[in-house]
């Protein structure tokens, strides 16, 4: 009797420390534009991933040609809708990692949203480089990075 009450807790609070700590990371995506949310970082995507909406116990599927479907390491989303904001789950080797998701409209009249602006400021006087944040999953057909051209929109104040 005593060893199984010892092996019921033992149980029991190694299920706890795991599950009580799990990481929660917010993504943030515009509403109709296409998005991923990464399980593993870069280096660790050699692991099977498997992608769950938190309130379903389904897998979402690997079908591509899916609106949402998971590939190897990411969660794809083609487009991003309001509805698809919600926590999501990946586990890969019995490790659960949460994710949250918020899908934002534009503000009224603008083509972006002034609450997720990437804002970046360069001194006239440097050299600087312009990023565009969250493209690192999207490739072409031979794996390479899409090709990015900017245009300067407005004349400085």
């Amino acid at each position: 009797m005593f060893s199984a009450l010892w092996l019921t807790s033992w149980i029991y609070l190694i299920h706890f420390s795991f599950s009580c700590c799990e990481e929660s990371i917010v993504s943030f995506f515009p509403k109709g534009e296409p998005g991923t949310v990464s399980c593993l970082p870069g280096s660790q995507s050699n692991h099977v991933v498997t992608w769950y909406r938190k309130d379903i116990e389904m897998p979402i599927t690997t079908d591509n040609s899916s609106r949402v479907y998971q590939q190897a390491n990411l969660l794809w989303f083609y487009p991003a809708k309001l509805e698809d904001s919600g926590m999501y789950r990946c586990i890969y080797n019995s490790t659960r990692v949460n994710k949250s998701l918020i899908v934002f409209e534009n503000s009224i009249g603008l083509c972006f949203n002034k609450g997720m602006v990437f804002e970046q400021k360069i001194l006239l006087e440097y050299n600087g480089k312009l990023t565009c944040p969250d493209l690192q999953n999207f490739r072409n057909d031979e794996n390479a990075p899409f090709a990015l051209q900017w245009y300067k929109v407005s004349p400085f104040p």
